[in-house]
């Protein structure tokens, strides 16, 4: 699925990618074909085109919180953290009712721009609206090692065992299409310092 970092089966990817390829044909584009093409590059690896898509799909749809959210995605992949929160905020604006996975992009995209403070509550808050999350417990549990609370992030690594007992950090890790291999080196590091196994 799209954001339960999940891997999606190859042939459902390629019916997604054909579905927005011809949504971006239509003479009345109204960019969610970009917004969703350009998720498929970003899981792709293929970075620079996930950018260039996201961006048309927010300018073809600018009151799209979809567009916006799935553009503050591929940013923050790409290492553009304050881009991303800049892009998840105006999607937060334009959607009165926002699904959970939009706070845990907020929530990884503070994290990953060193606003930790900020993180943890958006993390909470995403844990909150939906108990059973454990993207949002991940990003707290990172948070936590990050501000050196390891009790808590021991803690919070034993709720995710417990919601996911099959949860490996070589699963999550092939996951996360950062583009910056250090930046994932050091989440994971974490994460496994908080006792999440290998």
């Amino acid at each position: 699925s799209f954001f339960e970092w999940t891997e999606p089966s190859s042939n459902s990817m390629e019916q997604a990618a054909e579905w927005a390829q011809k949504a971006m044909q239509y003479k009345e584009n109204n960019g969610i074909g970009h917004a969703v093409y350009g998720h498929i590059k970003l899981v792709e690896r293929k970075f620079d085109e996930a950018l260039e898509i996201c961006s048309k799909g927010t300018k073809l749809r600018s009151s799209c919180p979809l567009a916006h959210a799935l553009l503050g995605l591929v940013l923050n992949f790409r290492g553009n953290a304050e881009g991303a929160i800049k892009s998840v905020k105006e999607a937060l604006q334009l959607e009165k009712v926002y699904p959970v996975w939009l706070i845990d992009i907020l929530a990884a995209a503070y994290r990953d721009s060193g606003e930790i403070d900020r993180s943890i509550p958006a993390a909470i808050e995403s844990i909150r609206l939906n108990p059973n999350n454990n993207d949002a417990r991940l990003i707290l549990c990172s948070d936590y090692i990050y501000k050196g609370n390891r009790e808590a992030a021991k803690k919070v690594a034993d709720e995710i065992i417990a919601g996911n007992p099959d949860f490996s950090l070589s699963t999550y890790e092939k996951n996360l299409p950062y583009q910056n291999p250090a930046v994932l080196d050091k989440l994971i590091g974490a994460l496994r310092d908080a006792g999440l196994p290998d």
